[in-house]
């Protein structure tokens, strides 16, 4: 997931790794229900309690073999880590890693996350062609995506004013990912059941997954949900 100011850790050895609730006591008033049907302001208000958000990185840090580990350095204005706490993180957030991890990725690193996808996908009773559906509905975000990859790739060949010129038409590819993001996300809900999709994010694709970022505030976190709107970045 690439997405501003948000670092993003995949490890592969915990993304099935069962989930098991070990909260610290400083995250005071979680609410007690599923992650997926946490609104926006509790992800926010909880995601950035200093209090919170310390005992989280402590437990994150702790070497645990059966549940991973995630450090950090210095003193992030930000912190999640999906396998203690997945609630915290954003829909788009989710969304984000879900397409790129299948679709920008190296390919045998692509293709063993599609596969593992699939099996969670399954055992959630979701629909038999449930990446036909994701892929389908996430149109010009996932081609946005695509054209970006094959630019990128082609830098490393290219002259001075080439790469200069490649450069620029990854920035406007990128310009527009925001939006295209969410209206990808609003559209892929639509695909299925009312809350299943939220569900399949929040079970199967945050565990194993952490951000770690210094310029994150309630306004920045609101405005990247909403699609980055103009004259509205924080």
């Amino acid at each position: 997931m690439r997405l501003p100011g948000v670092a993003i850790i995949l490890s592969l050895t915990t993304v099935a790794a069962a989930q098991t609730r070990d909260l610290p006591r400083e995250c005071s008033g979680w609410p007690e229900k599923p992650a997926w049907e946490w609104t926006l302001d509790e992800r926010i208000r909880h995601r950035l309690d200093a209090d919170c958000r310390q005992a989280r990185r402590e437990l994150a840090a702790q070497d645990r073999k059966e549940r991973g580990y995630l450090r950090t350095s210095g003193d992030p204005a930000d912190f999640v880590y999906g396998t203690d706490t997945p609630e915290l993180f954003l829909p788009s957030e989710l969304y984000a890693t879900l397409i790129s991890n299948v679709n920008a990725g190296e390919s045998r690193f692509s293709e063993a996350m599609r596969s593992y996808y699939e099996r969670r996908a399954s055992s959630l009773d979701l629909p038999g062609a449930f990446w036909k559906l994701v892929e389908e509905a996430a149109g010009d975000y996932l081609s946005g995506l695509q054209e970006e990859r094959r630019l990128a790739a082609v830098l490393n060949g290219a002259g001075t004013n080439e790469r200069l010129a490649i450069l620029a038409e990854i920035a406007d590819i990128q310009k527009p990912q925001c939006a295209q993001r969410i209206d990808a996300l609003e559209r892929t809900r639509r695909a299925f059941p009312p809350g299943s999709f939220d569900r399949f994010l929040y079970v199967a694709v945050a565990p194993g997954i952490g951000s770690s970022a210094q310029l994150v505030t309630t306004g920045s976190l609101r405005w990247r949900e909403e699609g980055c709107p103009e004259g509205g970045r924080p």
